[in-house]
């Protein structure tokens, strides 16, 4: 995977068992420097584990991890060099904000004039200057995940890894919080990984995200290469809003597919690699890519008549459901004052590479997975 590439942190081959389980299989991924990449992925899929192995606290049963070209297999986490964000700040609660801060820089026996000099760089990078004298009790949950932010980040580490930090949070925070994850590394440069389940966190944060599902990797990817073209069936799923429509391929043929729903809606495809007619399939397409219109569109293939069977009002955008021969398919547009109204006709299209074709799964009893 390296050629000769030095990568900032590199998986290879990265295997981890609890007894018969496999948490974590065959996990590639090279992080280059300055860039912030999050493992994203539903509870129980590896991500907190793939973090730990990086931080040393726990041990591969395969595979080797690399910081800067150095392997780290078997090193224990204080000699590597790491900054570590925990979900639960973990501050130590009888000491002060500058005492928490300082405490990595005084167990290195760093100098006492370089502790205070580097202590209040770090407080003000964070934005907490004049908070150096409390404790930890007397901060909000903001302020004392920008603490143990800071606690990471004063002792100079080579990569900073972050397991989860905003979940804690509410909502207002999370955002606020958010936007100074994005400002702290645009400023510092410093090479980041980070664990999270919240999409809209991945998406706005990283410079790639790795998805990642049963202990494996699903994609990895850019924000936009993630949302806009997902590779698997659960990328399309787990990232977003899909519409989903399950029927057969009964045209497969000069670089065109068509698919037909149980209720008789007919769907036009691009072509898709191993269908045949015949073939149960599932079509998933996003509703940002849906066009919706009270008129059909000349000479366009892929059309699906119906009528506005519900309106939401999403402040910036209007999500409708259009009803087709019982589909339901969700649409979003940019806010039009009065643009449709319930049980208005119209016609929805999209561009037939915007769709995701996926077969159908048989079980062993002969029936088909939804």
């Amino acid at each position: 995977m390296t050629g000769s590439r030095v990568y900032d942190v590199e998986l290879t081959g990265i295997t981890k068992r609890y007894h018969e389980k496999i948490v974590v299989e065959d996990f590639n991924l090279g992080v280059q420097r300055g860039e912030f990449v999050s493992l994203l992925g539903p509870s129980g899929c590896g991500k907190t584990t793939t973090l730990n192995m990086i931080a040393g606290f726990i041990d591969p049963d395969g595979g080797s991890i690399s910081l800067k070209g150095r392997v780290i297999n078997g090193i224990p986490p204080h000699k590597r060099g790491l900054g570590m964000v925990f979900q639960t700040y973990s501050l130590f609660p009888h000491m002060s904000v500058r005492e928490n801060v300082a405490y990595g820089l005084k167990t290195h026996r760093v100098p006492k004039a370089e502790i205070i000099e580097r202590v209040d760089r770090v407080l003000a990078l964070v934005r907490l200057e004049g908070y150096g004298d409390r404790i930890p009790k007397h901060l909000s949950g903001g302020q004392r995940q920008r603490v143990a932010i800071a606690r990471a980040l004063v002792t100079d580490p080579q990569i900073l890894l972050l397991d989860e930090p905003l979940s804690n949070l509410d909502a207002k925070l999370r955002e606020e919080l958010r936007e100074e994850l994005k400002r702290l590394h645009n400023e510092t440069g410093i090479t980041t990984v980070f664990v999270t389940h919240d999409q809209e966190e991945a998406l706005s944060l990283s410079d790639r995200i790795v998805v990642m599902n049963l202990g494996a990797i699903e994609q990895i990817g850019t924000p936009k290469e993630i949302y806009g073209s997902p590779r698997t069936e659960f990328v399309h799923t787990f990232i977003g809003r899909s519409n989903r429509f399950s029927g057969t391929v009964t045209v497969a043929r000069n670089q065109q597919v068509h698919v037909t729903t149980a209720g008789g809606l007919g769907i036009e495809l691009a072509s898709v690699a191993d269908v045949i007619g015949g073939d149960e399939v599932n079509v998933y397409v996003r509703p940002e890519a849906v066009t919706i219109s009270a008129a059909p569109l000349d000479g366009h293939l892929t059309q699906i008549d119906g009528r506005i069977q519900a309106m939401t009002f999403l402040g910036a955008i209007t999500e409708y459901t259009v009803a087709s021969h019982g589909e339901k398919i969700l649409v979003r547009v940019q806010n039009e004052s009065d643009r449709f109204q319930l049980d208005d006709p119209v016609t929805c299209w999209w561009d037939p590479r915007d769709a995701l074709v996926v077969p159908r799964k048989v079980a062993a009893d002969g029936t088909l997975a939804a």
